[in-house]
Protein backbone atom coordinates (compact mmCIF):
# COMPACT_ATOMS: atom_id res chain seq x y z
CA UNK A 1 0.00 0.00 0.00
CA UNK A 2 2.46 2.60 0.98
CA UNK A 3 4.84 1.94 -2.11
CA UNK A 4 2.13 2.36 -4.07
CA UNK A 5 0.94 6.08 -3.21
CA UNK A 6 4.64 7.08 -2.99
CA UNK A 7 5.06 5.80 -6.33
CA UNK A 8 1.64 7.62 -7.53
CA UNK A 9 2.85 10.73 -5.28
CA UNK A 10 6.07 10.92 -7.04
CA UNK A 11 4.37 10.52 -10.55
CA UNK A 12 2.24 13.79 -9.56
CA UNK A 13 -0.23 11.02 -10.60
CA UNK A 14 -4.41 11.80 -10.17
CA UNK A 15 -6.00 9.27 -7.92
CA UNK A 16 -9.05 7.69 -9.71
CA UNK A 17 -12.18 7.59 -6.88
CA UNK A 18 -11.63 4.12 -6.48
CA UNK A 19 -7.93 4.48 -5.29
CA UNK A 20 -9.01 7.03 -2.99
CA UNK A 21 -11.83 5.32 -1.58
CA UNK A 22 -9.19 2.26 -1.14
CA UNK A 23 -7.03 4.54 0.48
CA UNK A 24 -9.78 6.08 3.08
CA UNK A 25 -10.32 2.79 4.07
CA UNK A 26 -7.12 1.46 4.36
CA UNK A 27 -5.94 4.67 6.78
CA UNK A 28 -9.23 4.86 8.76
CA UNK A 29 -8.44 0.15 9.49
CA UNK A 30 -5.04 1.00 10.39
CA UNK A 31 -5.50 3.76 12.55
CA UNK A 32 -8.14 1.60 14.20
CA UNK A 33 -6.04 -1.09 14.91
CA UNK A 34 -3.26 0.50 16.30
CA UNK A 35 -6.01 2.39 18.73
CA UNK A 36 -6.90 -1.23 19.84
CA UNK A 37 -3.26 -2.42 20.07
CA UNK A 38 -2.61 0.41 22.12
CA UNK A 39 -5.46 0.22 24.31
CA UNK A 40 -4.57 -3.78 24.44
CA UNK A 41 -1.23 -3.10 26.19
CA UNK A 42 -2.69 -0.33 28.46
CA UNK A 43 -5.11 -2.64 29.77
CA UNK A 44 -2.55 -5.55 30.50
CA UNK A 45 0.07 -3.15 32.24
CA UNK A 46 -2.78 -1.08 34.82
CA UNK A 47 -2.81 2.06 35.67
CA UNK A 48 1.09 2.43 36.06
CA UNK A 49 1.08 3.21 32.32
CA UNK A 50 -0.79 6.40 32.57
CA UNK A 51 1.64 8.25 34.03
CA UNK A 52 3.31 11.39 32.14
CA UNK A 53 6.89 9.52 32.36
CA UNK A 54 5.19 6.24 30.40
CA UNK A 55 5.64 6.74 25.99
CA UNK A 56 2.64 4.35 26.20
CA UNK A 57 0.10 7.11 27.42
CA UNK A 58 1.67 9.52 24.79
CA UNK A 59 0.97 7.17 22.19
CA UNK A 60 -2.45 6.39 23.42
CA UNK A 61 -3.45 10.13 23.27
CA UNK A 62 -2.13 10.34 20.05
CA UNK A 63 -4.01 7.52 18.38
CA UNK A 64 -7.18 8.58 20.15
CA UNK A 65 -6.64 12.41 18.61
CA UNK A 66 -5.65 10.88 15.37
CA UNK A 67 -8.98 8.58 15.55
CA UNK A 68 -11.18 11.50 15.99
CA UNK A 69 -10.30 13.30 13.26
CA UNK A 70 -13.26 13.49 10.83
CA UNK A 71 -10.92 11.43 7.98
CA UNK A 72 -10.79 8.23 10.46
CA UNK A 73 -14.50 8.33 11.29
CA UNK A 74 -15.46 4.70 10.40
CA UNK A 75 -18.67 5.59 9.62
CA UNK A 76 -18.26 8.07 7.39
CA UNK A 77 -15.00 6.50 5.67
CA UNK A 78 -17.09 3.48 5.34
CA UNK A 79 -19.70 4.92 3.42
CA UNK A 80 -17.77 7.52 1.21
CA UNK A 81 -15.00 4.52 0.73
CA UNK A 82 -17.80 1.75 -0.50
CA UNK A 83 -19.29 4.63 -2.69
CA UNK A 84 -16.47 5.61 -4.42
CA UNK A 85 -15.39 1.64 -4.64
CA UNK A 86 -18.88 0.28 -6.22
CA UNK A 87 -18.37 3.79 -8.61
CA UNK A 88 -21.27 5.57 -7.41
CA UNK A 89 -19.34 8.97 -7.05
CA UNK A 90 -19.15 11.74 -4.64
CA UNK A 91 -22.16 13.15 -2.56
CA UNK A 92 -22.38 17.17 -2.23
CA UNK A 93 -21.48 16.81 1.56
CA UNK A 94 -18.21 14.35 0.49
CA UNK A 95 -14.95 16.58 1.26
CA UNK A 96 -13.50 18.19 -1.97
CA UNK A 97 -10.62 16.22 -3.79
CA UNK A 98 -6.65 16.64 -3.42
CA UNK A 99 -5.46 19.63 -5.55
CA UNK A 100 -2.95 18.86 -7.89
CA UNK A 101 0.68 21.02 -7.54
CA UNK A 102 1.28 22.60 -10.31
CA UNK A 103 5.07 23.08 -9.05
Amino acid sequence: MLRGVIEKGDARADWSLEEQGQLDLDLATTTHLCKNAIASLLDGCGSSSFQLADPLQRHFRDLAVLGSHLGNDWDVVVDRGARFILGLGRLPTDPLPPRRRTS
